[in-house]
């Protein structure tokens, strides 16, 4: 079980760690988009879906605190801040 945890969390880092500024930023605004709507729809009576919104919500945050390490300079933080706000605005997530 040890084993499996850690190569998940290697494959988890060399996954992020290689991605752009602008990929990381649009995979985090995707998770976060489809949290949201799956809590619309369980606000709008289907409740099956809130406990999938609440792991996809989970997921993103996790995912931004380490984006949020991983882009923590000055100007890397700016370009990930303006990268995630576009990726947000073309993800169409109202």
């Amino acid at each position: 079980m040890k084993k499996v945890t850690l190569f998940m969390m290697i494959l988890s880092f060399l996954i992020t760690s290689c991605g752009s500024i602008e990929s990381d930023a649009e995979k985090l605004a995707e998770l976060q988009c489809k949290a949201v709507k799956l809590q619309q729809k369980g606000m709008s009576g289907d409740t099956s879906v809130l406990s999938e919104s609440k792991k996809l919500a989970q997921e993103a945050a996790a995912l931004a605190i380490e984006f949020t390490k991983k882009y923590n300079s000055g100007e890397d933080a700016l370009k990930f801040r303006e990268a995630l706000q576009k990726a947000s605005q073309n993800a169409n997530c109202n």
